[in-house]
């Protein structure tokens, strides 16, 4: 009997696990499922404040720590809608661009937002003036003198509606229009460039994305005007009765 428990105590020891062993696996797999994902603003620390700081960005004499960490925070903000690609671009661009004697101190948002600008322009959608201004009626007028996309690339660039550069934006429209033209008709004998293929594609998406914007302030306009006219109706009727 002594012998057959000695063998089943070495069977026991034999199943016991290495110490240790028993809390890896639930650690590495609770990390992973327990993880969140990264922030808007979270994603621009990495990938463009933490590496600047780390290549000596500091804050100017004068700025606490606490406006400091505010302006980056907003900068952050921001800057949260540029590509992963465009924030390292930026960051590439900001490196030698330090403000200071010895080329330093972090730059002021407006430069650095000019140059995030310079890389990718903000959406559309989140440019309220331009968006209010494409759906008011100026945009059907810009629709019919064909200049959508020419006034939206001055909106996006200047931030303001084109209203005092009108000229301009019309000789610029007939020039796009007289490529597109030629474009369209190397197309047709199978002989235009990627180059070519390319401007017009991003042309038309432009133009047809900017036309979208002028239907909905129509449709916006025309049930306004109905619910009017349905109010008005009802309102005579009520004095009639």
């Amino acid at each position: 009997m002594r012998q057959g428990n000695q063998q089943a105590e070495k069977g026991r020891q034999v199943m016991r696990p290495v110490p240790g062993m028993e809390r890896t696996a639930p650690v590495e797999s609770g990390a992973g499922l327990n993880a969140r994902p990264e922030s808007k603003r979270g994603r621009v620390r990495r990938l463009l404040v933490t590496p600047l700081q780390e290549a000596g960005f500091r804050r100017a004499r004068g700025v606490t720590v606490e406006k400091q960490e505010a302006e980056l925070a907003s900068l952050c903000d921001h800057l949260a809608y540029l590509s992963d690609d465009g924030l390292r671009a930026l960051r590439d661009l900001l490196l030698p661009k330090g403000q200071g004697k010895d080329h330093d101190i972090w730059p002021s948002k407006a430069m650095v937002i000019g140059h995030a600008e310079a890389i990718e322009p903000r959406p559309i959608e989140e440019l309220e003036g331009l968006l209010r201004w494409f759906r008011s009626r100026a945009g059907p007028q810009a629709r019919a003198e064909g200049t959508l996309v020419e006034s939206y690339r001055y909106f996006q660039r200047y931030k303001v509606p084109p209203s005092r550069v009108g000229l301009m934006i019309r000789r610029e429209a007939e020039a796009n229009r007289d490529k597109l033209r030629l474009v369209e008709d190397r197309m047709a004998r199978e002989v235009a460039s990627p180059s070519e293929l390319g401007w017009r594609r991003v042309y038309l998406a432009e133009r047809d994305r900017v036309s979208r914007l002028v239907d909905e302030g129509e449709a916006a306009r025309a049930a306004t005007e109905q619910d009017e006219t349905e109010q008005a109706t009802a309102e005579q009727k009520e004095s009639e009765a």
